[in-house]
């Protein structure tokens, strides 16, 4: 499904395997990895994002994610403008636990830690 985020997030062309936070319209900034679609299901959705996409220049810069936590297997089709970079000018912010976010936040914020030291980047 296409998502478009509200934010006013840098509009950064993420690769695939960043470990970005993905900011959604009513919810909270969550971790999430850049992929590119695979399965014929994935590659059907995507083009059905880029068709609801119906800005100029913005069609091939929507972007998968797949979720950290138990939203982990859950897919977006994103723009650009709802994904900033994990330790980026608000990652400190996104990271922060609160009583709303709750245990699965803070499960997904580990797990992408440990994917990002992984990956090398450290966090």
């Amino acid at each position: 499904k296409f998502i478009q985020g509200r934010s006013a997030m840098a509009t950064t062309q993420f690769k695939q395997g960043d470990i970005v936070w993905v900011k959604l319209k009513g919810h909270t900034a969550w971790p999430a990895k850049v992929g590119v679609p695979t399965t014929a299901a994935q590659k059907k959705h995507a083009a059905e994002a880029a068709s609801a996409a119906s800005l100029p220049g913005v069609k091939d810069k929507i972007q998968m994610v797949t979720f950290f936590g138990p939203r982990e297997e859950q897919l977006a089709f994103v723009m650009p403008k709802a994904l900033s970079a994990w330790g980026g000018a608000q990652h400190d912010a996104n990271c922060k636990v609160t009583k709303t976010k709750g245990k699965a936040f803070e499960a997904a914020v580990v797990e992408a830690t440990k994917a990002m030291a992984q990956a090398g980047g450290g966090a």
